[in-house]
């Protein structure tokens, strides 16, 4: 380190502290995640969807009611057709993440396909054009948002990236992985 005009002067970056602090204090952090969010409102309902197809909620856990503890199934043919029901979805959507009996709100692609996600200046809205959703969203709770590994997924390989390069170009810093 040099000193230079009283100030410690960083010979990697060629900018004193105070100069990176006038940087920090001018960095507008509100739209700069707000930016990075919107960049990747795509990857994040991809990783909803997925986590839906997998059976788990916003909160790590399964999607509930299973299918043989759905009360639909009382007026719709009771247990044994609900276990019929849940072991042909097993079969026809497999995934290893997936509880058996789990529900994964996917029948033939129209609902997963309509869902779309704006990230506004204060919250991620999901919305669905699909005419059964109020139903959906109102049986089954935590369906949109990321929880889990899906959410780790997102903060490490979309969000995190997008951050560190934004803050390098910014204040010249490199931020760890």
């Amino acid at each position: 380190m040099w000193l230079r005009g009283g100030s410690i002067a960083c010979p990697f970056f060629k900018m004193t502290i105070a100069g990176l602090k006038r940087k920090f204090d001018t960095l507008d952090t509100d739209t700069l995640i707000n930016n990075a969010l919107s960049g990747t409102q795509n990857d994040i309902r991809d990783l909803n969807l997925e986590q839906m197809y997998d059976g788990k909620t916003s909160k790590g856990v399964d999607i509930t009611p299973s299918y043989v503890d759905d009360p639909y199934w009382d007026e719709h043919g009771g247990r044994a057709a609900a276990q019929a029901y849940s072991d042909w979805k097993d079969k026809i959507t497999p995934s290893l993440r997936r509880n058996p009996g789990t529900p994964n709100l996917f029948i033939n692609g129209y609902y997963h396909s309509s869902i779309s996600v704006i990230a506004g200046k204060e919250s991620i809205v999901w919305a669905s054009s699909f005419n059964s959703e109020p139903d959906i969203r109102s049986r089954f709770k935590h369906i949109y948002g990321l929880g889990g590994r899906y959410k780790t997924i997102y903060l490490r390989e979309y969000l995190a990236p997008i951050l560190r390069d934004r803050m390098f170009e910014l204040t010249g810093l490199l931020m760890r992985k």
